[in-house]
């Protein structure tokens, strides 16, 4: 367990090493892929309803109604 945590903690301070471009890259990737899930949770967590029967007058409502 330490070893798997001492090669995680070793590629977070190789990337200091990096070119300054390829930094920037990969803050941008994490950033942009940070977003996209945002974004898609909430696309999925809105609600759609519609009216079914949207246009139909309050005997017609009710007549509906009754059959349900």
């Amino acid at each position: 367990m330490a070893s798997a945590f001492q090669n995680i903690i070793g590629r977070f301070s190789s990337l200091s090493t990096q070119p300054a471009m390829r930094q920037v890259a990969l803050l941008f990737g994490l950033a942009a892929s940070i977003a996209l899930g945002g974004s898609l949770v909430r696309w999925a967590m809105t609600p759609e309803f519609v009216p079914l029967l949207g246009d139909m007058t309050q005997a017609s409502t009710s007549d509906v109604i009754k059959s349900l």
